[in-house]
């Protein structure tokens, strides 16, 4: 016999993917309406993350790919301004140094169920607080 039928690795292109064009096609349109945060939820080994790659892959959008599983295995449960840190992170780690200025300069502030975050987007610039 040849090769796997079924490889169990997260997909990457489009055509890797089974039967998930509804899927696809709805995280696509959440994120061409600038849904500020699209959150995939489903049992373990469905194909989320295969989804969510394809969908940034083909997506000109700048965005950060989180895991929350490492939160809470670390902290027992997932606190706002833990996943506030994992954002910011994510996003600081995304983009190389020279670029953080021009990859933030979009951001207007974020809130995220009352966990607090303080951005300045240009110097001297105002910033924006959120409580």
């Amino acid at each position: 016999m040849g090769g796997m039928l079924f490889n169990p690795k997260p997909k990457r292109k489009r055509e890797e993917l089974y039967d998930r064009e509804d899927e696809l096609s709805t995280v696509e349109r959440s994120i061409k309406k600038g849904v500020p945060l699209v959150v995939l939820l489903g049992i373990r080994r469905l194909g989320k993350s295969s989804l969510l790659n394809v969908t940034l892959n083909e997506s000109p959008v700048k965005s950060v790919k989180i895991d929350a599983r490492r939160v809470y295995s670390q902290l027992g449960s997932v606190p706002q301004s833990a996943l506030a840190e994992v954002i910011l992170k994510g996003y600081l780690k995304a983009f190389p140094c020279e670029r953080i200025r021009e990859a933030i300069k979009g951001i207007r502030g974020v809130r995220i169920a009352g966990a607090g975050l303080e951005l300045s987007v240009a110097k001297g610039g105002e910033p924006f607080r959120s409580s």
